[in-house]
């Protein structure tokens, strides 16, 4: 899937998936901790993910898209839990 016009600045992709990372990660009853465990970074990155300071490296970003469900470009420009396609 590629995008065709960007229109969306970097704060709403980081909004977009700070949110849809913060949302998954309490549905699956997972703390920060055991996520940063699995991404191999530590909490605080993790935190950071979340408040929409920082994102993820690529293949970070690739395997919290397939644990989702969704790919990359969703995680970044939808908010997938408000338009009714989290879980």
């Amino acid at each position: 899937m590629t995008i065709t016009k960007l229109e969306l600045t970097l704060t709403d992709i980081k909004l977009n998936f700070s949110k849809n990372l913060q949302n998954f990660r309490k549905v699956w009853g997972m703390s920060q901790d055991r996520l940063a465990k699995h991404l191999n970074v530590k909490r605080s990155a993790v935190g950071a993910y979340e408040e929409g300071r920082a994102l993820p490296r690529f293949d970070q970003m690739l395997r919290i898209s397939n644990k989702l469900g969704f790919d990359i470009e969703t995680l970044l420009t939808k908010d997938v839990y408000k338009e009714g396609g989290g879980a």
